[in-house]
């Protein structure tokens, strides 16, 4: 199970983007440049069957 300061953690590097760069930074690591991201539903809770899962 996820605590909150493990999606604290992650709530701040979604919303304060800059963060990573900063992170790089203070490690002595070359900045990566910019980057994007798609957030994923990984919500099992609702899983729908294909078609061609329901084929027999």
């Amino acid at each position: 199970m996820v605590n909150s300061p493990h999606e604290a953690h992650h709530r701040a590097f979604q919303e304060i983007p800059e963060l990573f760069s900063r992170a790089f930074r203070l490690l002595g690591l070359p900045d990566p440049g910019p980057a994007s991201a798609t957030e994923l539903n990984c919500d099992v809770t609702e899983l729908k069957r294909s078609s061609a899962a329901s084929t027999p």
